[in-house]
């Protein structure tokens, strides 16, 4: 996609986001690099991005290099998949500083499309705000919350990523944007798109590769390996911090994500591999009993980590927030997994982090893991 001037036919968000995001277009446009920052834009090397990975947190946080190629050859190939138009509106909920969020202003301004910045916003006025949206760039986290302000017929599309869909949400997501159809999609702020779904995508699957991307599964034990991804959208590297995870060998690219392919190229993620633990010689990945966790009735958000136990090795812990008690939690959900939970903690402050996902750090620190 050839450089071009970027605008949009809207722009809602409050006055300091919106200060932001000219700032944003002004070096777009003049080809300058940018660093978004909460609270300011900075320099950086020229046709480059950088931003925040959606999973960052703390006083210095990984942030990522992309060029604007890289992002252009997606919104090109996003734009032949879900026909974007002048006309639409692209709402989007959580900070600018992240890579999902710039994105999305990035994407909505190629467009000449109208943006809404729902990060900032007041109740009331995310929600007069929503009214005239077409586009929703959002985690699941970030729809369940908005979910109770709806309904928003006027939303088309969305665009979820960040984490899997429950259908708990799906659910409520066909109350609150009754006329939208739902893309669910796989990627990283270091790969970008890696996979998105449909109507025919398995259950339980990522979907398949998503245009010009190459996926292979590497080093299969107990059949599932290293996911790796090569494709026209990978990041330039890490512009502060670093990720042990992350590898790029010969065009190639992983960040630790483990997962199969079935033998018509759906995905399937497992976990990510920083993540996984041992109990009593059984490799457990948290987000499997998660994700099993949130199709019990009446629970909102879960997260697992592990204990360390002298006699296993470490035993898992769930955090969740919802209604069930611990102990019908319990009875529920250790009649349906694979290793019984010892503990369920129950939380009434979910921790997120600017992007909406769970703050996993924030947990780690809980007494119930001490």
């Amino acid at each position: 996609m050839r450089h071009r001037r970027l605008t949009f036919s809207k722009l809602i968000s409050t006055d300091q986001q919106q200060q932001l995001v000219r700032d944003m277009l002004d070096r777009w446009n003049s080809g300058r690099g940018l660093r978004v920052l909460a609270d300011r834009i900075d320099d950086a090397p020229d046709a480059c991005i950088e931003v925040s990975t959606s999973g960052s947190t703390g006083p210095a946080p990984k942030v990522v290099r992309r060029s604007f190629d890289s992002w252009r050859n997606s919104i090109a190939a996003n734009r032949t998949l879900f026909g974007y138009a002048s006309n639409d509106v692209f709402a989007v909920l959580g900070g600018l500083s992240h890579s999902l969020t710039a994105y999305a202003v990035i994407e909505a301004a190629h467009c000449r499309a109208g943006l809404i910045l729902g990060g900032g916003l007041g109740r009331k006025a995310l929600q007069t705000s929503l009214a005239q949206a077409t586009i929703l760039h959002a985690t699941p986290t970030q729809l369940r919350s908005i979910a109770p302000f709806g309904p928003f017929p006027n939303v088309r599309l969305v665009l979820s990523g960040g984490g899997a869909l429950d259908d708990a949400t799906a659910r409520t997501l066909a109350d609150a944007l009754p006329n939208a159809s739902c893309s669910v999609y796989f990627g990283t702020s270091e790969a970008s798109f890696v996979t998105i779904s449909n109507d025919t995508t398995p259950h339980g699957s990522v979907g398949t590769a998503y245009p010009d991307v190459e996926i292979e599964v590497r080093d299969i034990t107990q059949g599932y390996g290293e996911i790796w991804v090569k494709s026209p959208y990978l990041f330039d590297g890490y512009a502060q911090g670093d990720d042990p995870m992350t590898q790029v060998i010969d065009g190639w690219l992983t960040v630790g994500e483990m997962g199969y392919l079935d033998d018509d190229g759906n995905l399937y993620l497992v976990g990510r591999k920083n993540r996984m633990f041992t109990s009593a010689d059984i490799n457990i990945f948290p987000e499997a009993i998660e994700n099993e966790i949130k199709t019990l009735t009446g629970v909102d958000a879960t997260a697992v980590l592990p204990k360390p136990d002298a006699a296993r090795g470490a035993v898992p812990v769930c955090f969740y927030s919802g209604t069930p008690s611990p102990e019908a939690l319990a009875e529920i959900a250790n009649s349906r997994l694979p290793i019984p939970i010892r503990q369920f903690v129950q939380l009434t402050d979910w921790p997120l982090l600017a992007a909406g996902k769970t703050d996993l750090q924030a947990l780690a620190k809980h007494e119930a893991l001490t």
